[in-house]
């Protein structure tokens, strides 16, 4: 049986013991009052989405966001970084669903070449997420790792990080790594107007 077959078999066992209801949990300090997220959702990353983007990646997100829409499924974690953004977003606009009855988790990050922290990077990777699902906003963004490298091990000197902010770039004497993680976060709150509410995600209590 195929992967995909396997994963949809599952979730369809969980929604039919849950009698195709999910429970939800109300957000404290959110930008609007009273958003409510449900407590289940459908995770994808690179076994869905692909991290390595390539023809098709967005049709594997697609097919799955749309099969966890058909069977009652209202949250969806997704990720900059993993490349099925615009295969859910399809997905939702095919379910027939109105975009206010789907909650879309997302991430900015993780750090690293490609996707760095930072206040104007910050903003900038919000706005591409956006776009990406086809959206005015997202529900929930997170940050998905609290430094400028990631989860990923580099050996020997670290490159420079393409970031305009001096506090993020390693190259440089004004790096910070807490200096960093606050400018990141100071554009999460200047910029919340195009999400509902964010948090620190893959951390430890220690840094936030």
């Amino acid at each position: 049986m195929r992967a995909e077959a396997v994963v949809a078999a599952a979730l369809a066992a969980i929604v039919a013991a849950g009698h195709a209801t999910t429970p939800s949990v109300t957000l404290r300090n959110t930008a609007d009052p009273g958003v409510v997220m449900p407590a289940a959702g459908l995770g994808t990353g690179c076994a869905i989405g692909g991290c390595k983007i390539s023809p098709g990646s967005d049709m594997v997100a697609y097919n799955m966001s749309l099969t966890w829409l058909g069977m009652g499924g209202r949250r969806i974690d997704g990720a900059d970084s993993y490349g099925c953004e615009p295969g859910i977003g399809l997905a939702i606009k095919h379910s027939g669903l109105a975009r206010e009855d789907v909650f879309i988790v997302s991430k900015t990050g993780p750090g690293g070449l490609a996707w760095p922290l930072g206040y104007n990077e910050t903003l900038q990777q919000a706005k591409e997420i956006v776009a990406n699902y086809s959206t005015t906003y997202v529900d929930l963004l997170l940050i998905h790792w609290p430094t400028n490298y990631g989860p990923c091990s580099y050996h020997g000197p670290k490159p420079s990080i393409p970031t305009t902010d001096p506090e993020c770039d390693t190259a440089l004497p004004t790096y910070s790594e807490k200096g960093c993680r606050l400018s990141t976060w100071r554009a999460m709150l200047c910029g919340s107007r195009v999400w509902q509410r964010q948090w620190v995600c893959q951390t430890s209590t220690r840094r936030i």
